[in-house]
């Protein structure tokens, strides 16, 4: 579902998007993976293209989860982005497999830290990747498909909403692969496509002109 920001939302992070996606609900469960573990844990979770809808490139701008108490979340974070062709549900449990290209890393912070606010739909475990520029094209086909590595992230005793099989994302970790998902917020902005500036620039050209 893509929903337009009339408003500007109440976040910790600094740049707000003007459009969002929402994996559809409800919660089903919550899972401490892969933000609550002890060590390294790498996980996928690949989203489905018609989430966006029928618009063209978009620049990610924040990713949101939601956890179920509050606190103080920290962990060491590495997340990257990839567009697949991996369909939803067919994540392979070697997570390698499931990249097409070259990861795009837009947020690595090992001493990542953040405020809380728990409970369901909340989605105030917020990371702002604005600063990488990632451009998604969701009119290609493609999947957005996020990597996350996430390091010592087992002390803040919090779990995170996940839903059921929506057939709009799915996830693999640990060997592992299924149907369901974290639930998630993700904030973007529309991107003009390059014939659509070219077509801006002939006509201030051609206006030019004409007043001449």
């Amino acid at each position: 579902m893509v929903v337009m920001l009339g408003f500007a939302l109440e976040t910790n992070h600094a740049k707000a998007a003007d459009m969002m996606v929402v994996t559809p609900g409800p919660t089903e469960s919550w899972n401490v993976y892969p933000f609550t573990q002890a060590g390294e844990f790498r996980y996928q979770q690949v989203y489905a293209a018609s989430l966006f809808g029928d618009i063209g490139p978009v620049r990610i701008n924040a990713i949101r989860f939601s956890s179920d108490i509050s606190g103080t979340y920290a962990a060491g974070i590495n997340l990257r982005l990839n567009q697949t062709q991996v369909a939803v549900g067919a994540l392979d449990t070697n997570l390698d497999a499931n990249i097409n290209g070259s990861l795009t890393t837009v947020l690595q912070n090992p001493n990542f830290s953040l405020s809380v606010i728990g409970g369901d739909l909340t989605y105030r475990l917020i990371f702002d990747v604005s600063a990488a520029s990632f451009i998604y094209n969701p009119s290609s086909g493609e999947n957005l498909l996020m990597d996350m590595i996430v390091t010592d992230g087992g002390n803040s005793g919090m779990a995170f909403a996940r839903g059921g099989d929506t057939g709009k994302t799915s996830r693999a970790f640990n060997g592992s692969a299924d149907r369901l998902g974290l639930r998630t917020i993700i904030e973007f902005t529309t991107v003009p496509e390059p014939s659509q500036v070219l077509m801006g620039f002939a006509a201030i050209v051609l206006l030019i002109a004409v007043k001449k």
